[in-house]
């Protein structure tokens, strides 16, 4: 994928303070510390409100405190305001991250994921497939899209999607640029898909009761949606770019005082307090090299979270950065407004991934041929006007008998290229209908596989492990070899032969 267009991109911070919730209530932390008095980007914290305030400006501020008040931001506001925005900056081929940061029980999980499919995760989903299915009906343009969903749990990465709960590892390309080794990706066919692998990686992912939070996410989350584009160019359709961008959504895990006597957690919060501090120091490197040359130097592998959102934090990438809020904790709060003024002050040098290919090249090539000939036909018809050109009658008819001739070439020339363009799409559309019913039909005996591995694992757990030769057909039958012969015959019949 080659490069196009760059530019210069300040991260993007937005402030975001939630409302009460049960415990405070109950405690008699009623009062709210955070203010937003007005439309404008500037948030105040004081310990109590006859005290001494701190005041701090970010590009939005979005007060969630109190949905009765007429400037509450709820979630689908949010999603206008950010969401939109990052996923034109992907659809347009540039790299793009947003990711929540704060204390543990501040609101970040609720932010990116939501209750009820209204997080920043569902809505940039649901609003991707409308627009797959716009760009299909228009035939201007195919996109296709992937998911892979990470944890990083003690500065170990973890596939959230795979079954087996093994460590991965990270590496880097020849740009230099980290990606998970062997983390899976898998494609989506519809919304319903992306959600089915949201809930699932999100169920995995590890929780724990803190005193902040009953349900804490004690690791980094990082779900990743794969943008691959194929966008026509031209109105004759015979030339295309290849896009390719990625939308990293980032969860981050809480930062919480250490002082626990319960080992796993204690763990937890170091591992934690690492990355987040390891990531405090690069932001603040970042904000004072005004005049970054690159990303030498910077101490992005001393922490795998780090590491990993290298490209988004100083690299390629439009990054938006959602600081959540705790309404009753003055320090904590104090310090993620902190964090966040440090950050406000990176700019990212950002690429668009792009590259440009010819459809048809030798029509294409024909086509232009002809069109430079025909323009050479014609100014010298117009000398033959001015009677400069010394030609009789006869060759002057022949000359314009040949243009007529040619340019019913070209016409036809452009009546092959985009038919072979319609059918293109219609082929693309063909595979895609025959990849899903393939996908189901694997599904199916994937879940008859599972089944009868439980029943072989259920005898030998009763004790009566038999002899190889006593096992019943049914149990000992894993997997049917017809299934094979099926597979071979569908893809012959309904794949191989488009």
């Amino acid at each position: 994928m080659t490069s196009g267009s760059s530019g210069l991109a300040r991260i993007k911070v937005y402030t975001r303070v939630r409302p009460l919730i049960g415990r405070e209530i109950e405690n008699g932390n009623n009062s709210c510390i955070v203010e937003m008095p007005d439309k404008h980007t500037t948030v105040w914290t004081s310990r109590h409100s006859t005290q001494e305030s701190k005041r701090f400006q970010f590009h939005r501020s979005l007060w969630s405190f109190d949905e009765n008040d007429p400037h509450y931001v709820s979630q689908d506001a949010l999603y206008q305001l950010i969401g939109q925005d990052m996923l034109s900056n992907c659809l347009n081929g540039y790299n793009s991250c947003i990711f929540a940061y704060g204390q543990t029980g501040s609101g970040k999980t609720y932010t990116m994921m939501g209750n009820k499919l209204d997080g920043l995760v569902p809505s940039l989903g649901r609003e991707l497939f409308i627009l797959k299915q716009s760009m299909l009906e228009k035939q201007n343009a195919l996109l296709h899209l992937k998911i892979s969903f990470c944890e990083i749990y003690n500065e170990v990465v973890y596939d959230l999607l795979s079954s087996d709960n093994v460590k991965l590892r990270v590496r880097e390309t020849k740009n230099h640029t980290p990606y998970v080794e062997n983390l899976q990706e898998f494609p989506l066919k519809d919304f319903e898909d992306l959600i089915g692998y949201l809930r699932r990686g999100s169920m995995k992912r590890k929780t724990a009761s803190t005193i902040a939070n009953k349900t804490s996410s004690r690791s980094h989350s990082i779900f990743t949606i794969i943008l691959q584009q194929e966008r026509y160019l031209d109105e004759n359709l015979t030339k295309h770019e290849k896009l390719e961008s990625h939308l990293r959504l980032v969860d981050l895990a809480g930062s919480e005082r250490t002082n626990v006597h319960n080992e796993a957690r204690f763990k937890e919060g170091s591992h934690i307090n690492k990355s987040l501090t390891t990531l405090g120091r690069i932001l603040t490197i970042l904000s004072n090299s005004s005049s970054r040359r690159g990303t030498k130097g910077i101490p992005y592998r001393e922490s795998v979270l780090t590491w990993l959102l290298k490209e988004s934090i100083g690299g390629n990438s439009q990054t938006a950065m959602i600081s959540c809020l705790s309404p009753t904790e003055h320090e904590e709060t104090l310090s993620t407004l902190r964090y966040s003024e440090t950050a406000s002050k990176i700019t990212n040098v950002v690429t668009q991934n792009k590259s440009k290919v010819e459809l048809e090249g030798d029509l294409q090539q024909l086509v232009s041929k002809q069109e430079e000939e025909n323009m050479k036909l014609l100014q010298f018809i117009e000398k033959l006007q001015k009677g400069d050109s010394g030609l009789s009658t006869k060759k002057y008819q022949v000359l314009r008998n040949r243009i007529k001739y040619e340019q019913k070439y070209i016409d036809s020339l452009m009546y092959k290229t985009n038919l072979t363009k319609k059918l293109y799409f219609e082929r693309m559309s063909a595979m895609e209908e025959y990849s899903d019913e393939l996908l189901k039909l694997i599904e199916v005996h994937n879940k008859d596989i599972i089944r009868k591995n439980r029943k072989i694992h259920e005898i030998f757990e009763r004790g009566n492990e038999p002899k190889q030769e006593e096992i019943p057909t049914e149990e000992k039958e894993v997997w049917d070899p017809q299934v094979n012969l099926m597979i071979e015959k569908y893809l012959d019949e309904n794949v191989y032969a488009l």
